[in-house]
């Protein structure tokens, strides 16, 4: 996980103490907190931008994608072929999600092909959506990556986190995998 911290020292017109701010651009966005003489610390705003994953019903909406789309669920069976037109479509595609019983049946090959594109592939279900109404289901990473924060702290180990963050934020052990080790999120002082 990329993550790093811009402090400034800030000095009053009155005297005093100076005192440090801070920016904070790690995966689940920006922050700016402010750090008081006495101690203590407030964040005075902060950005999270939830993911947006795309739910892909048929082959033939492959070609209606938006290129800039990173996160997508496909619900239909997984020719390696629509495989290669999605990666086509969407260049910037970083992970897919399938169903369970569609995911023991893709192939090693593609697999491989698309782990060595840098796109991470794991099962999931997406439950009660309806893409008549909304073709995105979004998903808070900054709860996520809070949640895996605080159960590392009381030293729950790798595996209990995934599990118990994916149960509690309602989303597959292998999204929240991917939020922790997330390539998602490019430094904010790049272009992507």
């Amino acid at each position: 996980m990329k993550h790093f911290s811009v402090t400034a020292t800030v000095s009053h017109e009155r005297g005093g103490d100076d005192n440090e701010t801070q920016t904070d651009f790690g995966p689940s966005g920006a922050g700016f907190t402010y750090a008081y003489p006495g101690g203590g610390i407030r964040t005075l705003w902060s950005v999270k931008t939830p993911i947006k994953i795309r739910i892909v019903n048929s082959r033939d909406e492959i070609a209606e994608l938006d290129p800039k789309e990173r996160v997508v669920h496909l619900t239909f069976h997984l020719p390696a072929v629509a495989l290669f037109e999605l990666m086509k479509r969407c260049p910037r595609l970083k992970a897919i999600e399938v169903p369970p019983s569609r995911f023991a049946k893709l192939s090693k090959p593609s697999l491989c092909l698309l782990e060595g594109q840098g796109v991470k592939v794991f099962p999931g279900l997406v439950w009660g959506h309806r893409t008549d109404i909304d073709e995105y289901i979004t998903v808070d990473e900054g709860s996520i990556l809070q949640m895996a924060g605080e159960l590392r702290a009381e030293g729950v180990d790798s595996g209990e986190i995934v599990a118990k963050v994916a149960e509690e934020a309602g989303v597959s052990p292998g999204m929240v995998e991917f939020v922790l080790d997330s390539g998602l999120r490019p430094s904010p002082l790049r272009r992507s």
